[in-house]
């Protein structure tokens, strides 16, 4: 049976996304051997909802394409996943990551940080420092 095809819109604007899209393109930035943090994807969105980021990746219909086991609590721990905690801590560990007690060792190491851009629509309309204007 083949997979289901991923498919998120071209946008210039993330805004242009819901949230729970908006959660998911940010997740798939972070690679392979990193995590991220609920309250990391939801500063990322300019947001505080730390526990509608959760929700978005509980209602993760691809867990697998959509890295939602690169998600942990803000203090390491690995916290839940849908297919249950076992394989969240596998699949991990199959990416790289060191656990001790439940938690990512070397966490702060191991921690994704997101760069976060303004739009394209925003850099077009921004001035440029360095033109100076015709002369009269």
């Amino acid at each position: 049976m083949p997979l289901p095809s991923l498919s998120i819109p071209f946008s210039s604007s993330l805004a242009e996304l819901s949230f729970y899209q908006q959660v998911y393109y940010l997740l798939l930035q972070v690679p392979k051997g990193k995590v991220t943090t609920y309250a990391d994807l939801a500063h990322a969105l300019n947001n505080k909802a730390y526990r509608a980021v959760g929700s978005a990746m509980a209602n993760n219909d691809l867990p697998l394409l959509i890295p939602c086991h690169r998600v942990v609590k803000a203090n390491g721990e690995i916290g839940c996943y849908a297919l249950g905690q076992d394989k969240k801590a596998r699949l991990l560990q199959l990416e790289g990551i060191e656990l001790e007690n439940g938690k990512v060792r070397y966490f702060h190491q191991q921690r994704f940080h997101f760069v976060i851009t303004p739009p394209l629509t925003e850099i077009q309309r921004r001035p440029s420092k360095d033109v100076t204007p015709p002369a009269p």
